[in-house]
This record gives C-alpha cells, sequence and structure tokens, in this order.
C-alpha cells in the first residue's frame, strides 16, 4: 500500500490493481470521492426489509450483502465504484 493525498484528504492507503475496484482508507467518511468526486454511499451489511430494500436510493444506501468478513468497506462512491475502507 501506498500512503498518498489526494484532494485535502490523507489517505492512509490505496489499492489498485488492473480490472478491479479501488479501494482506499480513510479516517473519516469524505462527502465526496476523492478519486473522481462523485456522491459515497454508506455500506450496509445484513438482509434488507422489502421497505429498506425500497428506500436504498433516498437513503443513499448499499447494500453489501449478508456476508460480513470483519475486513469490509464502509463506503462507496456511486460514480466509480472506489470502496472507502474506515481506518481504526
Amino acid at each position: 500500500f501506498d500512503e498518498v493525498k489526494v484532494e485535502n484528504y490523507d489517505i492512509i492507503s490505496k489499492h489498485m490493481r488492473p480490472n478491479e475496484t479501488t479501494s482506499l482508507t480513510l479516517k473519516e467518511r469524505p462527502e465526496r470521492c476523492p478519486i473522481c468526486g462523485g456522491e459515497v454511499w454508506e455500506i450496509v451489511y445484513g438482509e434488507p426489509t422489502a421497505e429498506a430494500y425500497e428506500s436504498r436510493i433516498e437513503d443513499k444506501i448499499i447494500y453489501g450483502g449478508c456476508c460480513v468478513t470483519g475486513h469490509d468497506p464502509a463506503w462507496e462512491c456511486i460514480k466509480c465504484h472506489t470502496q472507502i475502507y474506515q481506518a481504526d
């Protein structure tokens, strides 16, 4: 992992491989994606209710599935799909 600075964010690590999603580790949720400036939505894990799934766009939530590993991204850019992990 390389430590870099992008648009006033202290990025703890940046991981990118060809044909894969870029992932970042940040101390806090950014208002906009440090890579492309897109909206950053929270990723929620677990099985959503039907009502929760229907309101996901309005609530700006991405469902990350029901399998939780303990090392899962907290946020994702809806434009470039960069996944952002929260630093401990």
